[in-house]
């Protein structure tokens, strides 16, 4: 089939990424709740003690996935464009047939 050479299993990448990003941030926030800092902190402390470490955690899990992030981009890029690809042959194909069909029909 058409569709054979191109490998349309998609990979786990946002299952992966989601993973663990889920885990370090459960870890970001247990070892924050578990911190003598934030025991000791008021509830409006507490909130902006979890807020800087969370958001410490953020631009950290960016920066260590921009690699990922792009190289994951860049192949489905590719293969999107290959579907389109696929799609436009496919259908310059189908006017083909369906033009010598209907000149056919009329020489007949």
């Amino acid at each position: 089939m058409l569709l054979s050479h191109l490998n349309l299993t998609y990979p786990t990448y946002s299952s992966q990424t989601n993973s663990r990003f889920n885990t370090y941030k459960t870890f970001v926030g247990t070892s924050t709740t578990a911190s003598p800092e934030y025991a000791l902190a008021s509830a409006e402390e507490k909130e902006m003690i979890m807020d800087e470490r969370i958001a410490a955690f953020y631009r950290l899990w960016l920066d260590s996935e921009r690699k990922r992030q792009r190289a994951y981009m860049k192949e489905m890029y590719r293969r999107t464009f290959a579907l389109l690809l696929l799609e436009a042959r496919l259908k310059l194909q189908n006017l083909r047939w369906a033009v010598r069909s209907a000149m056919t029909k009329n020489l007949m």
